[in-house]
């Protein structure tokens, strides 16, 4: 999204600038006002760490996956967990006033993920 691409940005420009000279303490100092003076917009203040540390994991892998860890699976996990949008269809519930929605065209176990490839 548009809020990760300038979370990402922000953290570029930030480890970009970093000062081998600074410690610990005055690059989180550095990080804070960063975030409490440049950041205006609440998405783009949730996309970006809390700290230093995780400023510098952000640089290396981007904003989207530090904030959500768990976004890429492995081909093993998603081959034991997950089914393809394939096995699952679009229509009407047979529950009174519920509309439409997605449903499994197969059996599923509960907590099954589905995915896309």
């Amino acid at each position: 999204s548009k809020h990760y691409h300038q979370a990402n940005k922000i953290v570029k420009r930030f480890v970009e600038n970093m000062s081998n000279k600074m410690n610990e303490e005055q690059l989180q100092d550095e990080w804070n006002l960063e975030r409490e003076t440049v950041v205006t917009s609440p998405k783009v203040l949730n996309a970006l760490p809390r700290d230093v540390q995780g400023v510098k994991q952000a640089a290396a892998k981007g904003t989207e996956l530090y904030s959500v860890p768990d976004a890429q699976r492995s081909m093993e996990w998603l081959s034991e967990n997950g089914r393809c949008l394939d096995q699952i269809g679009i229509g009407n519930s047979t529950i009174p006033e519920a509309g439409r929605g997605a449903f499994a065209r197969k059996s599923m176990k509960k907590g099954e993920m589905v995915t896309t490839s």
